[in-house]
């Protein structure tokens, strides 16, 4: 293969990661694993669903909150913790994400597999002439610490635990990525202490309360978890959810 087909193919596939948040997580999924990328219905439906997110955020209009239940080993948090926020600034450079699970360490594994793939020589690659042609200039991080990161365009990256501190920032998408563990779902207080945190302190982090959604993305542990929490909710005070759910048996 000659430099300029590499080249050309290259590009092409660029594109393609730009336009697709599902072609951006295949062609960026070798970045953090080693494991190979075993494709299933459900990948494609949650990219596509998050990628209607991303552009909603980057065109400042409202959509709705979205809870996604599938079981673990589902990559749900390479998508929605991983991918999902870099392919984010793809669009929207400017757009501050607030991202929480149920221990700190493993909000900021997250960020760090995040970061990595911002890092990485083919992101790097791929992407700095968008962004010189695009938006002005390049892209590259101005602070740079495991559980906040942010670039020159303002954009950034916030990582909290459920009950943890979110102080001085608020976000452009809120994202709850496994708000209570396995063995919490064990406990009423840590149930009750997880929706506290969702509905008093989170939900006060968003840019716009109109338009800011969250994205909360777990497996079903009980019937009163996050999930069938903020569902209830929702019912309560008329407001719209997608939910995308692999039905699984929460416990009683």
């Amino acid at each position: 293969m000659t430099n300029l087909t590499q080249k050309k193919q290259d590009e092409k596939a660029a594109i393609q990661s730009i336009k697709s948040l599902y072609i951006f997580l295949r062609n960026f999924w070798s970045v953090n694993t080693e494991d190979p990328f075993i494709n299933n219905w459900h990948i494609r439906k949650i990219c596509d669903e998050l990628q209607e997110y991303g552009l909603a955020i980057a065109e400042r209009r409202a959509i709705a909150d979205c809870i996604i239940n599938i079981p673990p080993g589902s990559s749900k948090s390479t998508m929605v913790s991983q991918m999902f926020p870099v392919w984010l600034w793809l669009h929207a450079p400017w757009a501050v994400v607030i991202s929480s699970s149920y221990s700190h360490t493993l909000s900021v594994e997250h960020s760090i597999k995040s970061k990595a793939i911002f890092k990485s020589d083919k992101f790097q690659y791929y992407f700095q002439e968008y962004f010189k042609l695009r938006f002005g200039q390049e892209i590259n991080l101005t602070k740079d610490t495991e559980a906040q990161w942010q670039n020159n365009f303002g954009g950034r990256r916030y990582c909290t635990s459920t009950g943890g501190s979110v102080t001085g920032v608020h976000g452009h998408v809120i994202i709850r990525d496994d708000p209570i563990s396995p063995e919490g779902a064990e406990s009423k207080a840590v149930i009750e202490k997880a929706n506290r945190f969702n509905d008093k302190t989170l939900s006060t982090r968003k840019k716009d309360k109109n338009i800011t959604p969250t994205i909360t993305v777990m497996q079903r542990l009980h019937y009163s978890d996050t999930t069938g929490h903020e569902i209830k909710k929702m019912k309560e005070e008329g407001l719209s959810l997608i939910h995308i759910s692999e039905p699984t048996r929460p416990r009683l």
